[in-house]
Order: structure tokens, then sequence, then C-alpha cells
């Protein structure tokens, strides 16, 4: 799980989890893996598994932006980035997002590298 900043980071979790059957080579389009909100988010069948989604809820999303959105897929950089946010368990947003969520739970939450950090060398001339 993956607390996201805003609703392009949404929209994009969303068509990367959509596509994932796609990419593991499950299905070949995300409207045959019945255990996805894809047939129901793209207006294919009526709703099932939840009765109110994400998608519908953001910025007014159209099914017919859905449908154009979805297919395209993540760029590759967009794909990495989620991925490890998600194996992270980090939350999914910049910089400016890490810090106020930081600001307002009292909590680092910023990843860092195991150990202390490497000592400054002096420059002599």
């Amino acid at each position: 799980m993956s607390i996201v900043e805003s609703d392009s980071y949404i929209l994009k979790c969303c068509r990367y989890i959509e596509l994932n059957p796609v990419k593991a080579k499950m299905v070949a389009q995300p409207e045959h893996y019945r255990w996805l909100s894809y047939q129901e988010n793209a207006g294919l069948s009526p709703p099932q598994i939840i009765n109110d989604t994400a998608f519908k809820n953001l910025n007014d999303i159209s099914v017919g932006h859905y449908l154009e959105f979805i297919p395209q897929g993540p760029s590759t950089s967009e794909a990495m980035f989620i991925s490890q946010m998600l194996e992270s368990n980090r939350l999914t947003g910049g910089t400016p997002f890490v810090e106020e969520i930081e600001r307002r739970t009292g909590i680092r939450l910023e990843f860092k590298r195991r150990g202390r950090p490497a000592k400054e060398q002096k420059v002599t001339n």
C-alpha cells in the first residue's frame, strides 16, 4: 500500500494496476481479467465489485478519457517509480508532498540508505 499525492498519481497507479495482468501475460486485454475493476470503470459492466470507484471521483473523469488513458500504458520511468513505491511501502509523490506528510505526522518517512552519512573529507592545498 502506498499513500498517493494527487489525482494524476492516482490515475497513473490505477493504470499500472489495471495493466498488471496484461504485463504478466495472464490476459491479452485488461477487460478479460475478472478481478479488476476495469470493466466497471470503462463502462463495460454494471458495478459489481465496488459501488463507487476512485476514477469516477477524480475530476469527473469520463469513461471516454479512461478508455483512452489505460491502453497508453505507463512509461518505463513511471512504472519503475510506482513499483518502487509499492514495494517499499513509501509515499507516491514528490519531495514537497513527503515533507508535508512528515511535518504533519511528526514521523520521518523519507527513505534513507542504511548507516550513518559518509564523513566529509578535508580538502588540502
